[in-house]
């Protein structure tokens, strides 16, 4: 009988046995089957395809190490085999190891448990013609749009359906089967010998439905004035480089900012490894009293929902930050043990070891319209879009740059210029904010390859340095 692919970790609960019988304390068996397409409308090329794999992890702490063992199509055989590697892998890796004690992990629940994200129209059913239709709809409208300005666009659609199981030592057995849709449109504009581009990157977790609910003509418009603006628009003045500004952030702008100065100093792991602005702040003031900040994996249809983390803790509501003060972290069960507290479902690792992570993070919406942001702004500017968000966590430093700035002077918006960005230090941003805006808009986007989404109202800060 061939050992075919195998379908289900059930049939594979034996080959736990044999790593704790040889001093491991710990092991699980995880499997990865993901099925989608995708359909991409360039200015010089196009294609459509359709995608499946099947991907088999093993994992094993053995005293200092963890060991893991990765493979594609795994079979049942191949999957005890990768049990033996990932054993031998630990073990050379705890002769070197320089941990002063043995890897522990905080106790959690033992959870048998079938999770099915629902949705009305499996992405699956659906047939790539339609999806190729709906991108060629995408495409001439931005042409007609833009008229003679346009330049060129690119529309990426793609889906996904990812069925995730889980058996680990502790008797836990997890199985989720997650639909995701994104959609991705780029437009450059042209004004006169000036070109400059603008873009959009929607995701869910939801069914094909989500695009038919997109209000495409909306989304078009709004990105082709974007890049029109740009393209008609000016370089940084000089004057700027350097000075500090009041600055209104739109939602993406805002997202991002959340993302870079809370979201990564939560990660528990940094704080253990090179450090974190958020080091020995449990429980004070790190931001504005105003700000209340969430991570949370369990909002439905958001990019990066989930309802069990990588290493099968069920996921929920984390508030990090309450009223300015530093409420909690995001957790691997390891970090949760090191540190005499619990997981908070925040563990992401296909295949590596665990890591803390976002899921879907996002400010809690206050008072302020965006319009009354801008008015009480009197000298200062404003950011839409996001190109580039980084940060250096040890340090606390973060970069972000819109895709558009555009001058405030006495409370109105003035020119547009290219090329601006702002930096500064996480923990003086907290601090700057001197207005939150009453309407939270979500962004997907993807972190060291998983799906997450950063949100936020419209936020102003009385200070930031522009570069």
């Amino acid at each position: 009988m061939p050992d075919n692919i195998i379908t289900s970790l059930e049939e594979c609960v034996e080959n736990l046995d044999m790593p704790l019988k040889n001093g491991a304390t710990y092991a699980d068996l995880k499997l990865y089957v993901e099925h989608g397409s995708q359909v991409a409308l360039r200015a010089t090329s196009s294609d459509a395809q359709v995608f499946e794999r099947t991907v088999g992890v093993a994992r094993v702490i053995y005293g200092k190490a963890w060991g893991i063992h990765v493979l594609e199509n795994p079979t049942k055989t191949s999957l005890k085999d990768a049990c033996s590697q990932a054993l031998k892998l630990a073990k050379s890796a705890d002769s070197t190891s320089i941990l002063d004690k043995p890897i522990t992990l905080a106790e959690v629940k033992q959870v048998r448990r079938e999770v099915v994200c629902d949705c009305k129209v499996d992405p699956l059913t659906v047939e790539v013609e339609q999806k190729i239709t709906f991108t060629k709809d995408i495409a001439k409208k931005a042409e007609s749009t833009l008229k003679d300005s346009y330049g060129w666009c690119e529309v990426v659609y793609g889906d996904t359906r990812s069925n995730f199981s889980l058996i680990n030592t502790e008797g836990t057995f997890i199985h989720e089967v997650t639909p995701t849709v994104d959609l991705l449109v780029f437009l450059v504009a042209r004004s006169g010998e000036v070109v400059e581009s603008a873009g959009r990157f929607l995701g869910f977790a939801r069914g094909y439905e989500v695009i038919e609910e997109i209000e495409s003509d909306r989304l078009i418009r709004e990105i082709a004035e974007r890049a029109l603006k740009l393209a008609r628009g000016r370089s940084l003045p000089p004057g700027l480089q350097g000075k500090k500004l009041a600055v209104v952030m739109d939602p993406e702008c805002s997202g991002a900012l959340i993302h870079e100065t809370v979201g990564h100093p939560a990660e528990a792991d940094f704080m253990l490894g090179a450090g974190s602005p958020f080091d020995n702040k449990l429980g004070e003031q790190v931001a504005v009293k105003e700000l209340r900040v969430y991570d949370d994996a369990t909002m439905p249809g958001q990019y990066g929902t989930y309802s069990f983390d990588d290493e099968a803790v069920e996921s929920r509501k984390i508030c990090l930050i309450d009223d300015g003060v530093l409420k909690s972290l995001l957790h691997t069960r390891e970090t949760a043990a090191e540190m005499n507290t619990q997981p908070t479902g925040s563990a992401h690792g296909l295949a590596h070891v665990p890591r803390c992570l976002m899921s879907n993070i996002y400010a809690e919406p206050r008072d302020w319209k965006q319009e009354e942001l801008i008015e009480e702004t009197k000298n200062g500017i404003y950011m839409q879009g996001v190109i580039r968000a980084q940060s250096t966590p040890v340090e606390g430093l973060f970069v972000i740059q819109p895709e558009s700035t555009t001058i405030i002077l006495n409370g109105k918006l003035q020119e547009t210029i290219r090329g601006a960005r702002v930096t500064g230090k996480a923990r003086d941003a907290l601090k700057a904010i001197d207005g939150i805006g009453n309407r939270l808009i979500m962004r997907a986007t993807v972190e060291k390859e998983f799906n997450i989404s950063d949100g936020s109202p419209p936020i102003r800060l009385a200070s930031l340095t522009v570069q």
